[in-house]
């Protein structure tokens, strides 16, 4: 899933505005965070875990004072067990969609 976020306006860098968008995009506990550049913009990688242990991913991308949200989460398997986000099949689908996202200049 794809979803622009709010327009900040602010004079934050950009690391504090991706750190601001990631925890207030999502309250669940942050496991892992990466800096990363997605076709020549900032963004962030945040690992996210539930209460029920369940595992979600969003990379938050900025484009001036946008921020956009890209999101990959798995579900509980049918045995009620979780499972990591890299055993799901359509995960490297993911990455490999994360590496197409675009946003034009204006």
């Amino acid at each position: 899933m794809v979803e622009p976020l709010t327009e900040k306006s602010t004079n934050a860098s950009p690391d504090s505005l991706l750190a601001e968008v990631a925890k207030a995009a999502n309250v669940n506990a942050h496991v892992h965070e990466q800096e990363l550049e997605l076709n020549g913009r900032r963004a962030l990688r945040v690992r996210y875990r539930t209460c029920s242990g369940q595992q979600m991913e969003s990379v938050y991308v900025l484009s001036g004072l946008k921020a956009f949200k890209i999101e990959f989460s798995g579900d509980l398997s049918e045995q009620g067990t979780v499972e990591p986000l890299e055993t799901f099949g359509n995960y490297q689908i993911y990455l490999r969609m994360l590496q197409t996202f675009r946003v034009p200049d204006r």
